[in-house]
């Protein structure tokens, strides 16, 4: 059998001719390439040139592939321009080119071709665009297609094309959708080898934003077989996800590859995030599961074996190394101008941005550096305010270390358990920019609906509210803080449709006019009663609410409901009850 195999010189292509080659001692493959700056034909060093022949060539050649095709019985199409940051950085015509007019040009030859077999359209997740950090869903064949990048739509539109085609001639193609792959071979623009080549020599690895975006990892090698497994058994006109199901976040894949080659992880070092930087990919493999096929590697078990790949080719990465390296300068320049164009007309002069601590090593760095993200596309002066109420967990160490890598953060510590709203007032006597913003830093909102609250401000707004639009708890949960919300707009007779949600941004004016008495959580009611008071003009924009990942909620408690119902009544007393009183008598 013979086998069409178009971008074979890259490196899911390679692995895929040297995967055939091997394990089917009958098979032939043709590879067409045209040799981009990833095609590299010492990928392919070794192949037995009986079985083995190199066409030098472009997809988009309709008579070249036609030609081609008739002697084939299997077409995979690994063809494709397939970096993000370039596809962002540029004007993406070579993504159309090759992903859009490269697709319809094979889908004319193959419906010229009665004798090929099957076609396998190689696709990627990111199709999908993205789903959310806290979000326990994945992706299925039949979630909808939301692409984010040029990129992920240059291959959106390009499976439109195989569908269409596929439905309109009734043509023998499957599409496959993989997440990321690893292994040996692969171009040093993409992570895991840059990651290693840089560790190897001791330079620091570049983290977009945070860091803490989760992509789906699967071998070249179990990916080469879901290939075969689709060629075999899938019906024509399928879409399959592939993925081992194994999700790792990119600090989690440097901190691997640090502790794998022995280095130190001060090499991690945090830049600008890409623009429109999905969060999270995750795929349910189930459907190609029902077909036998199963993982047979992990990032764990090898990673290792692959970074040993990159040691022994340590010359060959050394050269496109130095070609990323002289084109990054431009790339920043482009993204901050990116960034720029997509958040015009959204901006505040400055902003404190302040997350109060108790208890949250584990969520509060996430806040931390999504947060400078965000600020960084609203204005240039803006300040990050942590203050942190007694933690036991280690917190304070790890906020003073986190701090050395991040000039704008500020740190406020009690050296005794004060309680929330005690730790609010700390930080808001710290903010020194035109507009606070305040959230809780124990991850539950995220930090990127700010874009909303800001949205919503204009001059004939103080203070923008968020509310929950979309809230991911326990349905019990659910239940009791509805309820609660309620409670309190009837008491304290305040318009406010989510007094609950701690996202909230404010004028530094109507913080300094205010004062705030109370060290407890209530004190986000008496903020917004007293505001409420003075005559402070509001607006509301819906926000996310997820469900608690790190720590406990110490709020569902008997003694504790029965303290909160006292600081309230207390509260209501004083904000409800005297200020009607005084009104009744004339201020006195």
């Amino acid at each position: 059998m013979t086998f069409l195999v178009t971008g074979g010189c890259g490196f899911m292509g390679s692995n895929f001719i040297h995967y055939i080659l091997d394990n089917f001692p009958e098979s032939f493959v043709i590879n067409l390439d045209l040799l981009t700056y990833v095609g590299n034909e010492e990928n392919l060093r070794g192949v037995p040139p009986s079985r083995y022949r190199f066409v030098k060539g472009d997809i988009c050649d309709t008579e070249l592939v036609k030609k081609l095709m008739l002697e084939s019985d299997f077409v995979v199409n690994f063809a494709a321009e397939s970096h993000v940051d370039r596809s962002i950085h540029s004007d993406a015509d070579d993504f159309v080119h090759t992903n859009v007019v490269g697709v319809h040009s094979l889908l004319k030859a193959l419906r010229g071709s009665p004798n090929v077999k099957k076609m396998v359209h190689i696709s990627t997740d990111e199709v999908w665009g993205d789903l959310h950090f806290k979000s326990h869903e994945k992706f299925t064949e039949e979630s909808p297609l939301k692409p984010n990048s040029p990129y992920a739509a240059s291959k959106a539109a390009g499976e439109m094309l195989v569908r269409a085609y596929q439905k309109t001639y009734g043509l023998p193609v499957i599409i496959s959708r993989s997440v990321n792959n690893f292994g040996p071979r692969q171009h040093p623009e993409k992570v895991i080898p840059f990651f290693a080549m840089l560790a190897m020599d001791n330079k620091p690895l570049p983290i977009h934003g945070s860091g803490l975006n989760v992509r789906s990892w699967i071998h070249v090698d179990d990916h080469t077989r879901a290939v075969l497994a689709l060629l075999e058994k899938a019906p024509y006109g399928e879409t399959y996800g592939v993925s081992a199901d194994e999700e790792c976040s990119n600090m989690d894949i440097a901190g691997k590859i640090l502790k794998i080659l022995n280095k130190r992880e001060n090499l991690i070092t945090f830049v600008e995030d890409r623009p429109a930087n999905d969060r999270r990919y995750a795929v349910n493999p189930s459907k190609l599961l029902a077909l036998g096929w199963r993982p047979r590697h992990s990032l764990d078990s090898h990673i290792p074996v692959t970074i040993d790949w990159y040691k022994e080719n340590h010359a060959w990465l050394n050269g496109a190394l130095r070609k990323y390296e002289s084109t990054s300068e431009q790339m920043r320049r482009s993204s901050a101008d990116i960034r720029k164009r997509a958040f015009a007309g959204l901006s505040v002069a400055s902003l404190s941005m302040i997350f109060p601590c108790i208890n949250m090593k584990g969520t509060i760095s996430t806040m931390i550096l999504e947060g400078r993200r965000v600020a960084q596309t609203f204005t240039d002066d803006f300040e990050i305010i942590v203050a942190d109420d007694y933690s036991s967990d280690g917190s304070r160490e790890f906020l003073l270390e986190l701090q050395k890598s991040i000039p704008e953060l500020k740190l406020v510590f009690h050296e005794k358990k004060m309680g929330y709203g005690a730790a609010l007032k700390s930080a808001f006597s710290t903010a020194t920019k035109d507009f606070i913003f305040y959230t809780d830093g124990d991850g539950q909102y995220d930090v990127g609906d700010l874009p909303a609250l800001v949205k919503s401000l204009n001059d004939d707004v103080d203070i923008v509210v968020g509310y929950h639009s979309k809230q991911m708890e326990p349905m019990h949960r659910i239940i009791i803080s509805e309820a609660y919300r309620r409670f309190i707009r009837w008491f304290f007779r305040m318009p406010i449709s989510d007094p609950d949600c701690e996202f909230r941004l404010f004028r530094k004016k109507v913080l300094d006019s205010l004062e705030l008495t109370h060290n407890s959580g209530v004190l986000s009611i008496e903020m917004l009663k007293k505001a409420h008071n003075a005559g402070f003009r509001y607006a509301e924009a819906g926000v996310s609410h997820y469900f608690r990942t790190y720590g406990k909620s110490e709020a569902l408690n008997f003694p504790r409901l029965f303290l909160v119902a006292w600081r309230l009544m207390r509260l209501w007393t004083e904000t409800v009850l005297f200020k009607d009183g005084l009104k009744r008598h004339g201020g006195k």
